[in-house]
């Protein structure tokens, strides 16, 4: 029996179509990741880790991944670093350790290095700005804020992450 004109027209069509949006969906199956980068502090005389917008990065100590100190209006001062849980986290050049994810009191997952929750300081505008280095911690907790360090970013290295991905368009967090 002879085939149609018609529906093998049809045919190719909707096959040309399906082909045509499945590579319009590709980039958005892509992963989305947040590169921590390196940036020099004049004040410090040393590199420390930073947001893409080069804002710098701080950890509490006596702050651990199962005891948060940093809670509640202290967050105001002290913005946690968050992301999704679809965020592929990436060590840029001289950023050093182990970046992970935690989930913090309220629910939102805070990015940590070396196990250390990360944290911006307000009073900082600028890149490489430190103006929350050696802050006491308030409350009863205690501890100290630091800058994370870092070292010079070299351009023998490229920067790491935990997953491979095929498309990396780039996260940045909203006020980093």
């Amino acid at each position: 029996m002879p085939r149609r004109p018609g529906r093998s027209l049809a045919a190719l069509l909707f096959a040309a179509g399906a082909v045509a949006a499945a590579a319009l969906a590709v980039p958005a199956l892509g992963t989305v990741s947040l590169t921590l980068r390196s940036v020099h502090s004049s004040s410090l005389g040393r590199y420390v880790v930073a947001t893409p917008a080069g804002r710098t990065l701080y950890h509490r100590t006596r702050e651990t991944t199962r005891h948060f100190l940093c809670t509640g209006s202290c967050t105001t001062i002290w913005p946690p670093l968050t992301v999704a849980r679809s965020v592929r986290l990436v060590k840029g050049r001289g950023v050093q350790g182990t970046l992970g994810k935690v989930r913090r009191p309220d629910g939102r997952l805070q990015v940590t290095l070396n196990g250390q929750p990360l944290y911006r300081f307000s009073g900082d505008h600028r890149t490489g700005d430190v103006k929350g280095e050696g802050i006491p911690g308030e409350g009863t907790g205690g501890g100290t804020w630091h800058a994370e360090r870092a070292t010079a970013p070299s351009s023998t290295t490229t920067p790491t992450s935990s997953t491979p991905t095929t498309s990396t368009p780039t996260y940045t967090p909203p006020g980093y």
